[in-house]
């Protein structure tokens, strides 16, 4: 399970327009509202600057909706404010919950800032972390001299393409970070939202390999390495999108998307679609294996070849092994003793690596 979020831009769109999308998304579960309050600092064409009433509006409205509010700051922002680390009032004044901290503070200067009176969160740039100074001893810091339980980490997005972070990036942060127990957030793209950061890119999200998955998809990931929180790093990801994350969020499993071939009963489908099921440890390079419906009673149907990605079932042929299901990870011939009932999408085989070897349960859904 994790935590959603959306991401809107007053630079960009009205504020009643902004209203209309954070009401959807509070009646659909959403808890966090995220935006920039220094693009008009960065260069973004029609930023607008930090003091802009737009900024004290959207706060409102969000608070009025019940949602948790966020904005990524810099020191420049402060000045323009007249905060300080030790004084956070203005910012509890115009509805802040959380300052996303994108540059500009030093270490001692963070540790005061976890200590206000408002209880307003801090919130690390994740995605610079590792280049706190003297790494670990700044957690040690906290702990003695600040509030940790008002630090919290969040992982840049990139509008640019090609500029995102890796897998395998993010992850050994989290590893770092999982030691000092810090709620983490991170971003994906909508695939429908109109690119209004970087006329020439494509989606706003943390890892770029996610740059063009489905959402669902792209979350999912970022739930199996750890990340507690995600968030739409566009406005406006669509309906569609909004609720397929949310429903995505309430399940303790993986959920992989099945497309199932016409000779697979709706007895079966059922079958398959309401099963949990966990890998065995002993995983061979082929397939993923499963052996929650061993047992059934399967007749031989649809023996064809078995293609990367496709979900099948052993046939009463297969004699203890009957019901057995199995997932493809790469092309193997066919078997009379095997049923090929459908396939799972290739974008959602970047799931695969999160289920093998007992990892994480899993549970199917039919597209």
């Amino acid at each position: 399970m994790f935590k959603c979020g959306v991401t809107v831009y007053p630079d960009f769109h009205s504020i009643g327009e902004i209203e209309i999308y954070l009401r959807q998304c509070k009646s659909l579960g959403y808890q966090r509202m995220f935006t920039c309050m220094q693009l008009g600092d960065y260069g973004f064409e029609n930023g607008k600057r930090s003091d802009d009433p737009c900024f004290r509006e959207l706060f409102r409205c969000a608070k009025t909706i019940g949602m948790t509010t966020s904005a990524d700051i810099t020191d420049k922002v402060f000045e323009i404010y007249g905060a300080t680390p030790s004084d956070l009032l203005a910012f509890s004044r115009i509805g802040l919950d959380i300052l996303r901290l994108d540059g500009g503070f030093t270490t001692d200067q963070i540790i005061e800032m976890t200590n206000n009176e408002y209880g307003i969160k801090i919130e690390l740039n994740a995605s610079h972390i590792l280049s706190i100074s003297n790494g670990d001893d700044f957690f040690l810091e906290v702990k003695k001299r600040g509030k940790k339980e008002n630090l919290l980490a969040c992982f840049n997005f990139y509008p640019r393409m090609d500029t995102g972070q890796s897998t395998m990036d993010v992850v050994r942060t989290l590893k770092q970070l999982s030691q000092f127990k810090l709620e983490t957030s991170a971003f994906i793209a909508s695939q429908s939202a109109p690119s209004v950061l970087h006329g020439y890119g494509h989606g706003i999200m943390t890892i770029e390999s996610h740059r063009f998955s489905v959402p669902s998809i792209a979350a999912q990931e970022l739930a199996a390495i750890g990340i507690d929180t995600v968030m739409f790093g566009d406005a406006f990801a669509s309906t569609e999108e909004l609720e397929s994350l949310i429903e995505h969020s309430k399940s303790d499993q993986i959920r992989l998307p099945i497309h199932f071939n016409e000779y697979v009963s709706e007895d079966l489908k059922a079958k398959i679609c309401s099963t949990k099921f966990t890998t065995r440890g002993d995983q061979p390079d082929n397939v993923i294996r499963t052996q929650q419906l061993r047992g059934l009673n399967i007749k031989p149907n649809y023996c064809v070849p078995r293609k990367i990605n496709s979900v099948t079932i052993d046939n009463n042929l297969s004699g203890r092994y009957s019901g057995e299901i199995q997932i493809l990870l790469n092309h193997l011939p066919a078997d009379r003793s095997v049923n090929v009932v459908g396939e799972v999408s290739a974008e959602a085989s970047i799931l695969f690596p999160y289920i093998q070897s007992e990892k994480n349960s899993f549970v199917f859904y039919s597209r």
